[in-house]
């Protein structure tokens, strides 16, 4: 139907005036203008709390306080757990001892008693059995600078241009080189079975000069008594030397280790250590604390060597579980 612009007027006119009245045929209310406007203004207050950390963000103490809740929950299982399981994790496994109780009478075992069981050092020497006797070696050269830099355990500090076997059969022999900066050392080890306790070893140590200069190095070899017992020691040569080092263990009865002389250089500057130590884990920090500074032979600087016995600080008999010779 085609309305003239007068009636089109007039109805533009009665739908404006009727915006805020009900319809006929729905019921529903349409807000009014203002009302929309204010509608949507909130919508973009809200909008931008959320996005810009308004009224909208979560308050931190709803997040600290469940997170430390977890934390002390999760703290107090791992330990209740640790000593519920305690007893499980103390109980020895039910495998075969690595020593076994009746060692003596294992003539397979006895073949294997002694070597080269201290990998944690340069050379040394102990039997297959817990808290017993221990060899070893260390050395330091003494160039005249005053320093005493004590080779003994490997460690990537003492920056050794080489140190290992050559060869090693696991079970009698072994033959080692040590490369250091002024000389080369080399070690033999060798096992006999012919004791009542299966074995007695050897060791010799070699040394060669790498260096024009002349450089005085020292040696050191010393017994170790870990476990219960005696040990004892027979010096020569002014008291200055020592011959051999004796005692006994529960473990080995009689034991005697031997340092013969004629493979010393003549003009050699001898001392030896007698001392008792709590632990052989730092025993080249001891050594360097106790060595006392002495005339070397002919035109050599001093030389820091070993004080001979060293007694309790109660007065009491010296009873040694360390003995040393240089």
């Amino acid at each position: 139907m085609l309305l003239g612009q007068g009636e089109m007027k007039e109805r533009s006119k009665e739908r404006i005036g009727n915006e805020g009245k009900e319809y006929d045929d729905g019921g529903s209310k349409p807000q009014p203008p203002v009302a929309r406007k204010q509608q949507r203004s909130t919508r973009n207050v809200r909008g931008r709390g959320r996005e810009g950390g308004g009224r909208g963000r979560m308050p931190v103490h709803y997040v600290v306080l469940p997170a430390l809740l977890f934390g002390g929950v999760a703290i107090v299982v791992y330990f209740g757990e640790m000593w519920w399981a305690g007893p499980g994790v103390n109980k020895p496994l039910p495998l075969p001892r690595a020593v076994s109780e009746t060692w003596r009478n294992d003539s397979v075992y006895l073949t294997r008693l002694w070597g080269t069981y201290r990998s944690n050092v340069y050379f040394g020497i102990r039997p297959r059995v817990p808290r017993s006797l221990l060899a070893g070696i260390m050395w330091y050269s003494n160039d005249g600078s005053g320093r005493m830099e004590i080779r003994h355990s490997c460690q990537h500090g003492d920056d050794l241009r080489q140190y290992g076997w050559i060869r090693h059969d696991g079970t009698s022999y072994g033959q080692q080189r040590i490369v250091d900066h002024e000389m080369m050392l080399e070690t033999e080890f060798l096992t006999m079975a012919n004791t009542s306790l299966g074995e007695t070893w050897s060791a010799r140590i070699r040394g060669k000069p790498l260096s024009q200069r002349p450089i005085l190095t020292s040696l050191i070899v010393y017994l170790f008594n870990e476990g219960k017992g005696e040990m004892a020691y027979r010096t020569s040569g002014g008291q200055r030397s020592l011959e051999e080092v004796y005692g006994h263990t529960p473990e080995f009865r009689q034991f005697r280790l031997y340092l013969p002389r004629k493979t010393v250089a003549d003009d050699a500057h001898h001392s030896y250590l007698a001392a008792r130590v709590a632990s052989p884990t730092h025993l080249d920090s001891f050594f360097k604390s106790v060595m006392v500074v002495e005339e070397g032979p002919r035109t050599w600087p001093p030389l820091p060597s070993l004080p001979g016995e060293i007694t309790p600080d109660d007065g009491g008999p010296l009873k040694p579980n360390l003995v040393a010779y240089q």
